[in-house]
């Protein structure tokens, strides 16, 4: 396997993984009581893995900027390549709005952090940090579900009704 090959697929998994992570950690995140001793140090992993997941889809962006993306398999009907054209930039829009809207929500409630740093917010605290925080733990929470879904759905359809062990195989390693 080529190494930008590889790297692509690290960066893939990494990131998938990120996800499956942290979704379940911002729903149990915002569940804890504020008086619990480990609420603000949950809190740090969770936007950690957040800023993390931030600083991989730069690095995708510039990766594949740098090397060729895999092309898709010609057997796939114009549609059926549409569809993964546009998944494909939801999960993009996903890997760019999950982590922006969420240090959006916690700037404007007036701290963030990235491992045990404190880092500075940008913005004044504000009562607007509940437009953000309903957009980021609602809105985007339901399409983290969805898209992703649907992208899992879309390379089981392949391997099992297409038949087309190759595109599987290119999708999942």
């Amino acid at each position: 396997m080529p190494c930008a090959e590889r790297v692509s697929i690290i960066m893939h998994w990494t990131t998938a993984i990120l996800f499956i992570v942290i979704i379940p950690m911002g729903v149990f995140a915002s569940m804890i009581p504020e008086d619990v001793w480990y609420r603000t140090e949950y809190s740090v992993v969770h936007k950690t893995i957040g800023i993390t997941i931030l600083g991989l889809f730069v690095a995708r962006l510039l990766w594949n900027r740098r090397s060729k993306r895999p092309e898709l398999d010609p057997s796939l009907k114009p549609i059926e390549k549409k569809l993964a054209h546009r998944a494909h930039l939801a999960l993009y829009l996903l890997m760019f709005a999950v982590p922006v809207t969420g240090y959006f929500m916690t700037s404007l409630h007036g701290y963030s952090s990235f491992f045990f740093i404190e880092l500075q917010p940008f913005l004044e605290e504000s009562e607007a940090y509940g437009v953000w925080g309903l957009f980021h733990k609602y809105i985007l929470q339901y399409l983290i579900y969805l898209i992703p879904g649907a992208h899992v759905l879309g390379a089981l359809k392949h391997y099992y009704l297409d038949k087309d062990r190759s595109s599987f195989k290119r999708m999942v390693s």
